[in-house]
C-alpha cells in the first residue's frame, strides 16, 4: 500500500519553484473600462481611445474617417530614460471587423524620451451600404524596449490592447402600414401591420401613438401615447393591436389614426416611407334571442283560436320577422310574421286521442339579418267524451285454499278517450263479494276469504269502473271466478279428542310389546282419498334389533307392515281407507329387550295419501318414557404389561366395569391391597390402601402404574367393584414386568487435562469411571472418543501399558486387558478414535480402556484453543451412554525473536528484550534465564520483564548473549541479543539563541479503555504544539503490533509485525498554533468529520483482535518524496524536541461480552 505522504509537498518545500502569476481581476482593473487600455511600468503606460469621435460610426460606401488613438504615460520619463512602443491592429475575437474592408492602419513605432507623456496612433474607418451587425477590432501596444527605466509594466516583450467598436448605420426603414377595420365587440382589435423595407439583422424598435378621428379614445377604442413595437431580427413585419371598445349604440362607422414616432425608434432608418394609417370601427348590434317555449290549447278548438304569442328578447322588437320552417304542427297552426302570435290554422282538426302534442320550428330575424331559432311545443287539452267499458265475458281461475291477498287477475276495461290513468273500481254485488276484493286504482282482483272447492267451485263479481274525467263517466260489468280443485294433506291425530295431535306414553324396561297410542287416535283426509302409507319412526334408535315398533294388520285387507332396525322406521303400506288405516294406527306397539335402553324415545308418525300430487300429513309425535330397571356391573380383567422401570396407564381394554344403567363416574374400584414392586396413581395423586378410582378415570387414562425398576417379572393389586347398588367380590389385577437393557454410564473427573506444545502423549482422564447395572460384558459394543475444536494434527491413541493384570495393551490394531484381547482399534489420527469390543470386554476392562486413552499433537505450530474430548460407550445390547466430556487445555510455546541493540560505554544498559517477543495464547512473558556475554555481564531485572547489560570497562565493539523466556505455564523459547557498545554522544547547546520552532507532542486513548476482542472500539489521538512557533501540515501514524518500535519515516504499513497488518494514518493540513491541540478519531474523514483518518491509507476494522497488543502513535511520522526518498530525517516539521513524537501502550485484549 502506498502511504499518503508521497502525494503532499512538505511544509518547508511549499511555494518553491512555482511561477508567480498576476491575478486576472487585477489585470482587468489596471486595463480600465471599455475602450481603455493601460500599460504597467514604473512609469505606467496607458493606451486610451479619445472620445472626440465616439461612437465610431461606419458611414456610407465611398466615405472614410480617421480615428486617433492616444497613447500616454502616467508620468514623464526622466533623463536618460526611453520607452519604445510598437502599435498594431488586429481583428476582434468575435463580431470582428475586417482589416482592409472595415478599417485600415499602418503599424507604427512610438518613442517616448525624457519629458514625453503623449503620442497618437491613427486608424482609418471605411464606410459601406451593407446592413450588418456592429463590428470590432483591437489596437495593441507592445513594449519593444525600456532604457534606463527601473520597471516597465507590461514588461519588455509584453503588450496591452483595447477594443474599438464600429457602429453600423445601414438599417431598413418603414415601407407601409395597413388600414384595418373591426366591428365593436368583446376582444375586438384594430390590427395595424407594419412592413419594413428589408429583413433586419437585429431587433427593430418603433415608437407609435394614436389620435382621435370620428372615433374617440376611451369611448370607442383604447388610446396609446407612447407605444413600442419590436420587430425581431430576421422578421420583416410586426403588428400593432389597438383594442376596440363596445358602446352599445347603433351608429355609423367611425375612424381613428395611428402615427409612428421616429424619435423613439431604433435600428431603423428615417424618414419612414409611410408614418401613419387610419383604422375604421363598425357598429355591432346584438342579435335577437328566442328560447324554446310551450303552449296549450283544447282539443277540437275552432279555426282562428288564439294559442299564444312567442316571446323574443331584442333591442328593436318592432323590426323582427317570424317564419315557420318545420315541425309536426306546421299545417295545423299559423304564426304571425310580424307579431309571433300562434292561431289554429284553417282546416285543422285537433284530436287529443289521435295526437296529444305538436311542435313548430320557428326562426326570428332583425333588420340586419341577425337571426335566432327555437322549438315551440303546443299540447292539446283532453276533453272526456265516452264512458269506460268492462270487457264482457271475463273469467278468472284460482286454486282453492289460496291464502288471503293472492292475486286472481286484473279486470280489462276499454275507454275511447284514452289511457287508464285516473280510473277507479268498486264491487257492487255478486256471489263472490265476501271472498274477493278489487283494488280501487287498478282493478286487480285479490283473495279476501277462505276458498273451498268442495263447498262452492265458482263465483261472480259485479263491478263498476269510472274514468275520472270531466265530467266523470262510469260503466259496469260482471266477471266470473272459478276455483280449481287441489289435493289436501291427510292428518294423523294421536291424541283423539284432546287438544293437538301429539301424545305421550310409558314403557317399562324389558316389558313385552306395549300399546303406545290412544284408542281414539285416527287418520283423516279432507278429500276422502285413500291412505297410501303410514310411517312410524324412532328418531334415535339406540339398541338395534333389541327395540322395535309393530302394528296389527290381520283384520285389514291389502295392508302390510315392515320394521327396519337400522333406521328405526315401521312402514305400513296400503292403499287403505282412512277407517282401515285408523284401525292399524290404534294397534301401534313398542318393545325393547336391551339391558340399557335409556330413559326416553321420540316416535314420529306421518301418513301419505294417494291423491295427485300425493301429500303427507304433518308430523305427529309420541314422547315415550322408558322406566329403567337396575343391573349389576360386569368386570373385564385382562391385566397389564409394563417394561422394567417404566410407567403405563391402565386402559379400558385391561380393566373395565360394564354396567348399562350406571355412568362410568359411578362405577368405583376400591383398593384392598396395593402393588409391591411399583405404585398406582390417579392423575398426580398416589393411591393408598382404601383409596379408589372410577371407570371414568380409566377411560380418561388417569390411572397409571409405575414400576420401581427392580429386577422383577410381575406385580399385582387387589380391589372391589361397586355400582350404585351392588358390590362385586374382591378381585386381583395382574401386572407383567418385561426386562429392559440399562444404558452404561461414563463419568469423567473434574478439571482439565494440561498439554504443552511438543509434549509426548498424555492420558486424557486416568480417573474416569464406567458402570452398567445389567451388562456382564460389552460384546458387540464400542468405545468412541472424538474431539471438539480439534485440528488435523491432533492424535488420539491407546496407551500401551503391557500385558500385566489390570493393564491395557496394544499390539497393532488389537487392544488387550491383562493380556486378553478385548477388541480392535481404528481412527484417532485427526479423526475419532473407535474401539470395537468383544465378549472379553468386561466392565472392569472397559473402564481401564477409557482411562488409557491419550492425546498428543504432531504439529510444530499447534492450532490454538482448547480441545474437548467426548467419550461414548455402547454395551452391545442397544444401550449407549450419554456423552461424557473432558477439557484438554493446550499451552502454545512462546516466540522469542533476536534483538540488535546499542549499548553505552561504561554504563549499565536497561534492555527491553521482550519488546519483539510474543505468546500465541496471550500469556504474560518473563525472562527466565540468560547466558553471559564475552565482554560484560547480564542480569534479569524488573521481575523478569527486562535485563541489564553492563559492558566491561572501556570496552567498545560487538558483544552478544542469549536469553530464555517463559509463559508461566511450562512454555519456553530462546533468542540472541547482538550488541554494539559505543561512546555516549552528548550534544551541547549552542551559545547563541536559535530560531523559535514548534514542538509536537502526541498522546492517545482507547474507548473503551479496556476494549474486548471483536467489539467496537475507538482510537483518539491528540497532538499538542508545546513549542514556540506554529507547525504546519504533518502526518500522524497509529501502529498496531509493529515489527519494531516506530521511528520517523517508517510508516505503519512498512512496519507490520502480524498478519493481517493494520494501522491508521491522518494528515493535518493547516497551521497548528502555539499551545493549540487537535484530536484525531478512528472514523473516515468527511466534510462533517474533518479530523477522521485517510481511508486510502488506513486498514482499520473498528475493533481489535484478541491477544497481547503493542500500540504506538507517532506524530510527524513521514517526509518522503514521490519516489520514496527521505526529504528530511527529522520529518516534515523542524521541532525543538524530536524525541517526544511517540506515545505507546501495551495491553492484552480478551474475548468477552
Amino acid at each position: 500500500m502506498d502511504h499518503p505522504h508521497a502525494e503532499h509537498d512538505n511544509v518547508r518545500a511549499s511555494g518553491q519553484g512555482r511561477r508567480r502569476r498576476w491575478p486576472a481581476l487585477l489585470v482587468a482593473l489596471l486595463l480600465g473600462l471599455v475602450g481603455v487600455g493601460v500599460l504597467f511600468a514604473n512609469p505606467i503606460v496607458t493606451v486610451q481611445l479619445q472620445a472626440s469621435d465616439a461612437p465610431i460610426r461606419e458611414g456610407n460606401s465611398g466615405t472614410t474617417r480617421v480615428v486617433n488613438f492616444t497613447v500616454s504615460l502616467s508620468q514623464a520619463l526622466g533623463p536618460g530614460q526611453q520607452i519604445v512602443l510598437a502599435l498594431t491592429t488586429a481583428n476582434a475575437p468575435s463580431n470582428a471587423a475586417t482589416a482592409g474592408d472595415d478599417y485600415s492602419a499602418t503599424p507604427a513605432t512610438l518613442t517616448f524620451g525624457p519629458g514625453d507623456t503623449v503620442r497618437s496612433f491613427p486608424v482609418t474607418i471605411i464606410g459601406d451600404d451593407v446592413d450588418e451587425l456592429n463590428e470590432a477590432f483591437l489596437v495593441r501596444a507592445t513594449v519593444v524596449s525600456a532604457t534606463g527605466a527601473p520597471e516597465v509594466q507590461p514588461p519588455v516583450g509584453s503588450s496591452t490592447e483595447t477594443l474599438a467598436v464600429i457602429i453600423d448605420d445601414d438599417n431598413p426603414t418603414v415601407q407601409s402600414i395597413s388600414a384595418p377595420s373591426a366591428r365593436e365587440g368583446p376582444g375586438a382589435t384594430l390590427d395595424f401591420i407594419v412592413t419594413l423595407s428589408a429583413v433586419p439583422l437585429e431587433n427593430v424598435v418603433i415608437g407609435y401613438a394614436t389620435a382621435n378621428g370620428s372615433a374617440t379614445a376611451g369611448d370607442d377604442f383604447v388610446g396609446v401615447s407612447d407605444g413600442i413595437l419590436v420587430i425581431p431580427q430576421g422578421q420583416q413585419t410586426g403588428v400593432i393591436p389597438i383594442s376596440v371598445l363596445e358602446d352599445g349604440i347603433t351608429e355609423t362607422p367611425e375612424t381613428m389614426t395611428l402615427t409612428l414616432n421616429p424619435a423613439t425608434s431604433f435600428s431603423v432608418n428615417t424618414p419612414f416611407l409611410q408614418s401613419s394609417a387610419t383604422g375604421t370601427i363598425r357598429d355591432a348590434k346584438r342579435p335577437p334571442v328566442m328560447d324554446d317555449q310551450r303552449f296549450t290549447v283544447a282539443e277540437n278548438s275552432p279555426v282562428g283560436t288564439a294559442v299564444g304569442t312567442i316571446v323574443v328578447s331584442d333591442e328593436e322588437p318592432a323590426s323582427l320577422t317570424f317564419s315557420v320552417s318545420g315541425g309536426s304542427g306546421q299545417t295545423l297552426f299559423d304564426v304571425g310574421a310580424s307579431s309571433g302570435a300562434i292561431t289554429v290554422a284553417s282546416g285543422a282538426v285537433l284530436d287529443y286521442e289521435t295526437q296529444a302534442s305538436y311542435t313548430l320550428a320557428v326562426e326570428v330575424c332583425d333588420l340586419i339579418n341577425q337571426c335566432d331559432t327555437a322549438t315551440i311545443t303546443i299540447e292539446l287539452l283532453d276533453r272526456n267524451e265516452q264512458p269506460p267499458v268492462v270487457t264482457p265475458g271475463q273469467s278468472f281461475s284460482i286454486a282453492e285454499n289460496s291464502p288471503v291477498g293472492t292475486s286472481v287477475g286484473t279486470i280489462v276495461v276499454t275507454d275511447a278517450d284514452g289511457p287508464a290513468s285516473g280510473r277507479s273500481f268498486r264491487v257492487t254485488g255478486g256471489s263472490g263479494q265476501a271472498l274477493f276484493s278489487v283494488v280501487a286504482t287498478s282493478g286487480a282482483i285479490q283473495v279476501a276469504g277462505a276458498l273451498d272447492y268442495e263447498a262452492q267451485p265458482s263465483f261472480t263479481l259485479e263491478v263498476e269502473v269510472c274514468d275520472g274525467g270531466t265530467p266523470e263517466l262510469c260503466g259496469t260489468g260482471t266477471v266470473t271466478i272459478n276455483l280449481t280443485n287441489v289435493n289436501e294433506a291427510p292428518t294423523v291425530d294421536l291424541n283423539g279428542p284432546a287438544a293437538g295431535i301429539n301424545a305421550s306414553a310409558t314403557y317399562s324396561e324389558q316389558d313385552p310389546p306395549t300399546l303406545i297410542v290412544a284408542a281414539t287416535a285416527a287418520v283423516t283426509d279432507p278429500d276422502g282419498d285413500q291412505i297410501a302409507s303410514l310411517v312410524a319412526t324412532i328418531t334415535d334408535p339406540r339398541n338395534g334389533v333389541a327395540e322395535s315398533l309393530s302394528v296389527d294388520t290381520s283384520g285389514v285387507s291389502g295392508v302390510s307392515a315392515a320394521y327396519n332396525p337400522t333406521t328405526g322406521a315401521l312402514t305400513v303400506t296400503g292403499p287403505a281407507s282412512v277407517a282401515d288405516m285408523t284401525t292399524v294406527l290404534r294397534s301401534l306397539r313398542y318393545v325393547n329387550t336391551a339391558e340399557s335402553p335409556g330413559t326416553a324415545r321420540r316416535i314420529e308418525v306421518v301418513a301419505s295419501d294417494a291423491g295427485s300430487p300425493a301429500l303427507s300429513s304433518p308430523v305427529a309425535t309420541i314422547e315415550l318414557t322408558i322406566v329403567a330397571v337396575d343391573d349389576p356391573p360386569e368386570l373385564v380383567n385382562n391385566g397389564l404389561v409394563v417394561a422394567e422401570g417404566q410407567r403405563a396407564a391402565i386402559a379400558a381394554a385391561a380393566l373395565r366395569a360394564i354396567d348399562p344403567d350406571t355412568l362410568p363416574a359411578a362405577l368405583r374400584f376400591t383398593m384392598t391391597a396395593l402393588p409391591t414392586r411399583g405404585a398406582l396413581s390417579v392423575g398426580d395423586v398416589p393411591l393408598v390402601a382404601g383409596g379408589s378410582f372410577t371407570q371414568a378415570d380409566i377411560d380418561a387414562g388417569r390411572v397409571v402404574y409405575t414400576h420401581d425398576g427392580s429386577e422383577t417379572t410381575s406385580d399385582s393389586f387387589r380391589f372391589t367393584l361397586r355400582d350404585e347398588t351392588t358390590t362385586l367380590p374382591e378381585a386381583q389385577f395382574s401386572i407383567t414386568i418385561t426386562a429392559e437393557n440399562d444404558n452404561p454410564v461414563i463419568t469423567t473427573s473434574s478439571g482439565a487435562t494440561f498439554y504443552l506444545q511438543g509434549q509426548p502423549a498424555v492420558l486424557i482422564d486416568p480417573a474416569a469411571t464406567v458402570s452398567d447395572v445389567d451388562s456382564a460384558n460389552f460384546n458387540g459394543g464400542s468405545l468412541t472418543v472424538a474431539l471438539s475444536g480439534g485440528a488435523p494434527e491432533d492424535q488420539l491413541a491407546i496407551q500401551d501399558q503391557g500385558a500385566g493384570p489390570g493393564a491395557i495393551g496394544r499390539s497393532g490394531n488389537n487392544v488387550s486387558y491383562g493380556g486378553v484381547v478385548i477388541g480392535s482399534v481404528s481412527g484417532g489420527n485427526g479423526s475419532a478414535l473407535v474401539v470395537t469390543l468383544n465378549a472379553n470386554a468386561t466392565l472392569e476392562a472397559v473402564q481401564a480402556l477409557v482411562r488409557a486413552v491419550t492425546f498428543a499433537n504432531t504439529a510444530t505450530v499447534t492450532t490454538s484453543g482448547p480441545r474437548t474430548a467426548n467419550f461414548i460407550v455402547s454395551d452391545g445390547a442397544g444401550g449407549n451412554s450419554a456423552p461424557a466430556t473432558k477439557l484438554i487445555d493446550i499451552n502454545l510455546l512462546p516466540i522469542a525473536n533476536n534483538d540488535r541493540l546499542r549499548a553505552d560505554l561504561n554504563s549499565p544498559n536497561w534492555l527491553r528484550v521482550l519488546a519483539n517477543d510474543l505468546d500465541p495464547d496471550g500469556d504474560p512473558l518473563t525472562v527466565s534465564a540468560v547466558t553471559q556475554p564475552e565482554h560484560g555481564t547480564v542480569t534479569i531485572i524488573a521481575n523478569g520483564t527486562a535485563v541489564r547489560y553492563t559492558p566491561e570497562d572501556d570496552y567498545r565493539g560487538p558483544d552478544r548473549f542469549s536469553y530464555t523466556i517463559s509463559d508461566g505455564r511450562g512454555g519456553t523459547a530462546s533468542a540472541e541479543v547482538t550488541l554494539t557498545v559505543e561512546q555516549v554522544r552528548i550534544v551541547l547547546p549552542l551559545v547563541k539563541d536559535r530560531d523559535a520552532e514548534p514542538d509536537l507532542v502526541v498522546s492517545f486513548e482507547l474507548v473503551p479503555a479496556a476494549p474486548r476482542a471483536f467489539r467496537p472500539a475507538t482510537v483518539n489521538v491528540t497532538v499538542t504544539n508545546q513549542g514556540r512557533a506554529p507547525a504546519s501540515s504533518f502526518w500522524v501514524d497509529f501502529y498496531i503490533n509493529p515489527r519494531e518500535e516506530p521511528t520517523v519515516n517508517l510508516p505503519w504499513n512498512e512496519n507490520c509485525g502480524r498478519t493481517p497488518c493494520e494501522g491508521i494514518a491522518w494528515f493535518y493540513e493547516g497551521s497548528l498554533g502555539v499551545g493549540e491541540r487537535v484530536t484525531f478519531n478512528s472514523r473516515p474523514q468527511s466534510p462533517s468529520n474533518p479530523y477522521g483518518y485517510q481511508p486510502r491509507f488506513t486498514i482499520w476494522n473498528d475493533f481489535f483482535q484478541n491477544g497481547p497488543h503493542r500500540l504506538y502513535a507517532y506524530v510527524d511520522s513521514w517526509n518522503r518524496d514521490s519516489s520514496g526518498g527521505i526529504r528530511d530525517p527529522r520529518g516534515g516539521v523542524s521541532e525543538e524536541n524530536e524525541r517526544n513524537n511517540r506515545a505507546e501502550q501495551r495491553l492484552t485484549i480478551e474475548v468477552g461480552p
